[in-house]
C-alpha cells in the first residue's frame, strides 16, 4: 500500500523543471513530501530490510489500506464536490475556505475515524492532522477537478461505508450526507454563484447525469442510483440529504455547512 499524493502533470510543472533544472520532461510526475508505504510480510524468499527505509512491514495490509482509503480518498471526495460549488479550483484554495476546511475535519474526526480498525503503528487522530497539512500545501497545486472525477466509484468505495457503519451504530452521518448532496447538485452543472461546471470524466456519467437536475428529488436519486446500493432503504441517510440539498440549493454550500457545523 502506497500512500502519497500526485497531482496530475500540468504545463506549469513541465516549465518549472525546465527553467530550474534544465529538463525538458514531457510527462513529469509532481508528488508531495508526504510518503509512507506498507508491505505485507509475504516474500517468496529473504527479503530487504525494508523497516530500514521506514517501510511498515505487517502480517495484514488490509487495516492500512483501509485507513488510507476512507481519510484521504475520502477526504478528497468529502472536500472536491462542495469546494468546486463554492468556486475552488485547487487544494489548498479550498483548505484556505474555513468553512469546507470544518466540514472535512468534521467528516475525518467525528464519522470516518472512530469506524475505522486497529491499525499498529499508526494513529488515526495524527494521520489526519498530517493529512489536513498535506491537502493545505499550496506547493502541490492539486486540481478540484481531479479529485471530482470518477464520482460514481468514488463515494461508494470511499465515502459510503463510513455511512453505513456509523448507520448500523445510529452514529453521526451529516458530513457524509452532505458531501453526497454536494455531488448531486454539482452534477446539475451549475456552482453556487451560476457559473457553469462540465463535470469531470467519469465513466459512469451516462447512467447518471439523465437522473439528475435543479429539481430532482434526492431520495429518489439514492433509489434510483446503483452508487448507493442499498442505503435507499436508510431512511436517516435519505432524510439527511434530503435537507442538505434543499439547503444549498436555496442558500449555497457554506451556509449548509455552517448549519451543519452549529449543530
Amino acid at each position: 500500500m502506497v500512500d502519497r499524493i500526485t497531482p496530475a502533470t500540468s504545463d506549469e510543472d513541465r516549465e518549472e523543471l525546465a527553467v530550474r533544472y534544465g529538463i525538458r520532461d514531457r510527462w513529469p510526475v509532481v508528488a508531495e513530501p508526504f510518503r509512507q508505504w506498507v508491505a505485507e510480510d509475504r516474500f517468496a524468499g529473504a527479503r530487504l530490510p525494508l523497516e530500514d527505509l521506514d517501510v511498515i512491514v505487517t502480517d495484514d495490509v488490509q487495516p492500512y489500506e483501509t485507513l488510507k482509503l476512507r481519510l484521504l480518498n475520502a477526504g478528497h471526495s468529502v472536500l472536491a464536490h462542495a469546494a468546486r460549488l463554492a468556486g475552488h479550483t485547487t487544494v489548498d484554495q479550498a483548505m484556505g475556505d474555513s468553512r469546507l476546511a470544518a466540514l472535512l475535519t468534521r467528516f475525518l474526526t467525528v464519522e470516518a475515524a472512530p469506524v475505522l480498525p486497529s491499525t499498529p503503528g499508526l494513529d488515526p487522530t495524527s494521520y489526519i492532522t498530517t493529512l489536513l497539512d498535506r491537502f493545505s500545501n499550496p506547493a502541490m497545486g492539486d486540481q478540484i477537478d481531479r479529485l471530482c472525477a470518477d464520482g460514481t466509484m468514488k463515494l461508494p468505495t470511499f465515502v459510503l461505508p463510513t455511512v453505513r457503519q456509523q448507520s448500523a451504530v445510529d452514529g453521526p452521518i451529516d458530513a457524509a450526507s452532505l458531501a453526497s448532496a454536494a455531488w448531486f447538485q454539482y452534477l446539475t452543472g451549475v456552482d453556487d454563484h451560476g457559473n457553469r461546471i462540465h463535470p469531470a470524466p467519469d465513466p459512469g456519467l451516462s447512467e447518471v447525469l439523465p437522473h439528475t437536475g435543479s429539481t430532482t428529488d434526492a431520495a429518489e436519486l439514492i433509489d434510483g442510483l446503483d452508487v448507493f446500493g442499498g442505503l435507499g432503504d436508510n431512511e436517516r441517510f435519505r432524510n439527511r440529504v434530503t435537507t442538505w440539498l434543499d439547503v444549498i440549493r436555496s442558500c449555497g454550500t457554506h451556509a449548509a455547512i455552517d448549519r451543519l457545523l452549529s449543530t
